[in-house]
């Protein structure tokens, strides 16, 4: 029982570290938006292409990490049952 609660609280705490990345991510995002807003339109195509590449990145590293966290949920779910 000891076990599957130190489990328990160990994957917690991957979770959090988690979601703390997604929102330094989120807020990279917005500033991006932001200087890119504010930025003159005289920028090269090839900043704004690698702009959108990153961005595009990003995005696919928050999708992966919200599907690992619900699959560590439903492990824990299973591991309290049994």
């Amino acid at each position: 029982m000891q076990q599957v609660l130190l489990q328990l609280q160990q994957q917690q705490q991957h979770t959090q570290q988690q979601q703390q990345q997604q929102q330094q991510q989120q807020q990279q995002q917005k500033r991006q938006q932001r200087s890119e807003n504010s930025s003159s339109r005289g920028e090269t195509q090839a900043a704004a292409e690698q702009r959108k590449k990153q961005q595009q990145q990003q995005q696919q590293q928050q999708q992966q990490q919200q599907t690992q966290q619900q699959t560590q949920q439903q492990q824990t779910q299973k591991q309290t049952q049994g």
